[in-house]
């Protein structure tokens, strides 16, 4: 048995869905169970109302994915490629997916220090999107640079968490 107030939110949730505004939706649960108000309605008489609003829904296109925004970094010559950043990052997570215990560092953090460690280069947070770009000092060169090191400390982190498992720890 459906609260009165699920009811409600189903209800105009689903309305909402099909673009319908308030009096639209009431006149729709009117037309079909003959009351005016959303909170009168019993289970059977809301059970008609969704079945009658889903139906409707089925004819409609689907509604488009929405899109996070993407962080943009801004790709001069020389500078790193998107396709590079990307493949740092994934290579950042893969390096985190082994650690032992989480870290008090961001992952972000951890990056900038290697990036500072590898590259020699300062890490200034310039904006670009409204976040900041971790890559702004980064070449071309420096970010394949980055890359096989961090390879490198990925295949390291692998290797020290299968002997751990072998070992039992």
């Amino acid at each position: 048995m459906a609260t009165k107030a699920e009811i409600r939110k189903t209800v105009y949730a689903l309305g909402r869905g099909l673009g319908m505004d308030n009096e639209d939706i009431h006149a729709l649960v009117y037309g079909i169970t003959g009351k005016e108000h959303i909170s009168e309605l019993t289970d059977k008489e809301f059970f008609a109302v969704r079945a009658e609003l889903m139906n409707r829904m089925k004819g409609m296109p689907p509604a488009p994915a929405e899109r996070k925004p993407k962080t943009e970094y801004s790709y001069d010559r020389g500078r790193l490629s998107e396709a590079q950043a990307k493949y740092i990052w994934r290579l950042m997570y893969q390096l985190e997916s082994f650690d032992e215990k989480p870290c008090d560092k961001t992952l972000r953090e951890r990056l900038a220090a290697i990036i500072r460690k590898e590259l020699n280069v300062p890490v200034i947070d310039g904006y670009s999107g409204g976040k900041t770009d971790i890559f702004k000092n980064v070449t071309s060169e420096g970010a394949s640079k980055l890359i096989e090191q961090l390879k490198r400390y990925v295949a390291s982190a692998e290797r020290k968490a299968i002997k751990r498992r072998a070992s039992g720890e």
